[in-house]
Formats: structure tokens, C-alpha cells, sequence
């Protein structure tokens, strides 16, 4: 396990889906459901408007989100069956593992991945994948 701390990050993919009606047809992001309107005048998220140039979605501090992360980044399992089995079965040696990547990341950041390039911003990076791997070594 692994933890980052205090980090800060620049999530472009959100603010890309924050936007305020400049992208017609696309992705909103479900914050984008408390914009502003006559009846909820308290947010911070600006007026959805078809086909709107107020282009609210550009850079700005609103996008920037604590990237704190806590992360089970690999873990590995194995089992050695025991030497009296093994020879029963007319084997020297039988060992069973399972081993896993980037299994679990607990965090509070609203995009893919907390753990970003080193220019802090997110830019449609594809995150970590999850990996699991299961084997059987025989020695005959």
C-alpha cells in the first residue's frame, strides 16, 4: 500500500464536463444537475443554457481537487501444497498463487485517477488498470 498526501490536482476532465451548455450533446458531469436557476440560487455551479458563450468551463481554481490517495497498489498470495501431497500425485512441487494491481484506491477526487502526471493535471490520462493473475507452478 501506498498514500499521497495534501496533492493537488488540476482535474480538466471534470471541468470538460462541467461545462455550461458550450458542448451541446455531450457528457455533463452529475454535479452539472445543481447549475444555477431562479429556484436554486445558492451554488457554485454556473447556468446551463444551450449553446451557451459564457464558456464557464475554462481554466479556473474551481477545477483544482485534493488528490489525496490511499492505495493497495500489489498484493500477492501464494500456497505451497504440502510435500506428502505433491508426491502422491506424482509431483515434486505444486504451488497455487493469486496476485493482484492497483486492486482498490480509496479517495475523495472526482476524476479517474488521484495520481496524475507530474504537471498536475488530468488531460483524458487513462487510469491504472486493474490486474489479477492466478497460476499454478508444477515441478515434475
Amino acid at each position: 500500500m501506498y498514500y499521497s498526501l495534501g496533492g493537488k490536482v488540476y482535474n480538466s476532465d471534470y471541468a470538460a464536463n462541467m461545462h455550461d451548455g458550450t458542448n451541446t450533446g455531450t457528457n455533463l458531469a452529475a454535479d452539472a444537475a445543481n447549475a444555477w436557476t431562479p429556484n436554486n440560487r445558492f451554488t457554485n455551479v454556473p447556468r446551463y443554457v444551450t449553446n451557451n458563450t459564457d464558456q464557464s468551463n475554462q481554466m479556473s481554481s474551481r477545477f483544482i481537487e485534493d488528490a489525496s490517495y490511499l492505495r493497495l497498489k500489489n498484493i500477492n498470495v501464494a500456497y505451497q501444497f504440502p510435500e506428502k501431497l505433491c508426491k502422491a500425485i506424482k509431483l515434486n512441487s505444486l504451488r497455487a498463487f493469486i496476485s493482484a494491481e492497483n486492486l482498490l484506491t480509496f479517495t475523495k477526487f472526482k476524476g479517474f485517477d488521484p495520481e496524475v502526471a507530474i504537471n498536475g493535471t488530468t488531460n483524458g490520462r487513462i487510469p491504472g488498470v486493474k490486474v489479477v493473475t492466478m497460476g499454478l507452478k508444477l515441478e515434475l
